[in-house]
């Protein structure tokens, strides 16, 4: 890939062993708003409506999403349930630690492949729940929401597998736009959560930054 990516590399590995990745991006509790003046949700994303008129959805899938499974990687499911932490590889029953994202290893003989921590965490799958009730004009938004809250939870900012990789951070605050803006007039999305969810977004955008 080129001598730069290459020195780019040996930067960031020397960064990371030393401690400069953890204090150049920290854990922190709270996040400015105001860093963030354009971070309106919903979004108002135009032709998301029209997009969802020409996109045909499988209510079997909807269904077993609904009761508890997500299918991996467009081949295997795998029951998550409820109170999944959003940190456990299903497949080898390895849970990481709440260590520093930079602290956190890509490949662990114990913990299995890291991919499986990231696909549930990118919420791809909640858009099939929202061409449900886009189709069916029924309303699961209390079911994403519970899902939000309970990963925004279980991650804290910057703590864990799920901040080792911008490309899948983007993915998930990608998603969420999405559905915050389709479940904008929901009764269950009040002022205290969705402060919840800029605040996270904002943090998710400090760390892609």
């Amino acid at each position: 890939m080129g001598i730069r990516y290459v020195l780019y590399r040996i930067s960031f590995l020397i960064q990371t062993k030393v401690g400069l990745l953890k204090r150049k991006i920290p854990h922190k509790t709270f996040y400015v708003l105001s860093n963030y003046s354009d971070l309106n949700l919903g979004f108002r994303l135009a032709s998301i409506s029209d997009q969802l008129d020409r996109i045909t959805f499988h209510e079997e899938t909807s269904q077993k999403i609904l009761n508890g499974e997500l299918k991996f990687f467009n081949s295997t499911w795998f029951r998550i349930g409820d109170d999944c932490d959003w940190r456990t590889n299903l497949l080898t029953g390895f849970s990481y630690p709440l260590n520093h994202w930079s602290k956190i290893e890509d490949f662990e003989k114990d913990a299995g492949d890291i991919k499986f921590v990231w696909e549930p965490s990118r919420f791809s799958w909640a858009l099939e729940i929202l061409r449900l009730d886009k189709h069916r004009a029924t309303d699961h938004s209390e079911f994403i929401f519970q899902r939000m809250d309970s990963w925004i939870e279980s991650n804290p900012i910057n703590l864990g597998p799920n901040y080792k990789c911008s490309q899948e951070m983007s993915l998930r605050i990608w998603n969420w736009a999405i559905l915050l803006d389709f479940y904008a007039n929901s009764s269950f999305l009040s002022e205290e959560r969705l402060n919840v969810y800029r605040e996270s977004i904002a943090g998710h955008l400090d760390h892609i930054f």
